[in-house]
């Protein structure tokens, strides 16, 4: 609602008369969900079982079994050696290309399974470590905050200025799909609090939007912030919806 004048290396906003100002906009009163600690993800640590079994599945992708990979990592276990939360622990630190094994673990299996960041060989030694250990530290976070291991999905950001989505934050995202005839997502994800807002005839593409949890970053791609999310539990979907609910236009437009 401002106009703006482009100077040399600035806008310079120039504020409406006052009788073209639009009125202000009132709060609805919509009521505020409630929910307890226990309700969220951030604050429900996976059980160690829950752990080994996504271990053992990741590993038999690649047909090796938990015993064969904790032997590989130092530890002095036989085949029928029960594998308890103490066998981790005691993992010796086994030589490698990084001195910290948290990281050279991350990095030995990144490399076999996902690929690393583009001109990651060209890097500082330090500088890859650190690289290393926030993306093993973003995996982990992930990870603790789908405890219920649901549907993960990639979904763009467009962002206004440095702003960035912080993992555990619960938002409705945008992003233009393919339309199908029954009207479901491809992917059976953003379902949660989905909305059409603009359908193109020609490339038979919606555009649609839903409420989910950011897990962690992916990547970006110069126009937008892509992240790991999953669909919004009902008790996270709900503050967003009360936060629409609140600030909704008297025409439906928020």
């Amino acid at each position: 609602m401002e106009r703006f004048i482009r100077m040399p290396k600035e806008y310079v906003p120039l504020p409406l008369p006052p009788e073209m100002l639009p009125p202000p906009l009132e709060p609805r009163q919509a009521l505020v969900p409630v929910s307890t600690a226990q309700e969220w993800a951030a604050m429900q640590p996976g059980e160690f079982g829950d752990r080994l079994r996504r271990l053992e599945e990741r590993l038999a992708e690649t047909g090796v079994t938990v015993h064969d990979w904790l032997r590989e990592q130092g530890a002095d276990v036989s085949d029928d050696t029960p594998i308890t939360e103490d066998v981790f622990d005691g993992l010796k630190d086994r030589p490698g290309r990084f001195r910290d094994p948290y990281v050279d673990r991350y990095f030995d299996r990144t490399g076999q399974m996902f690929g690393l960041p583009h001109g990651f060989d060209g890097w500082e030694p330090h500088v890859q470590e650190e690289r290393l250990r926030e993306l093993a530290d973003d995996e982990r976070i992930a990870k603790d905050l789908n405890p219920r291991h649901a549907r993960e999905f990639s979904m763009p950001y467009h962002q206004r200025g440095v702003e960035s989505l912080q993992p555990g934050s619960t938002r409705r995202l945008w992003r233009w799909e393919d339309e199908i005839i029954d009207g479901l997502p491809f992917d059976e994800s953003l379902v949660v609090g989905r909305q059409v807002h603009a359908r193109d005839p020609y490339t038979r593409q919606i555009y649609a939007s839903g409420i989910v949890t950011i897990l962690r970053p992916e990547r970006y791609n110069g126009r937008a912030n892509w992240y790991v999310v999953r669909d919004a539990e009902p008790h996270e979907a709900a503050r967003v919806l009360c936060s629409e609910a609140t600030w909704l236009d008297p025409d439906g437009q928020q």
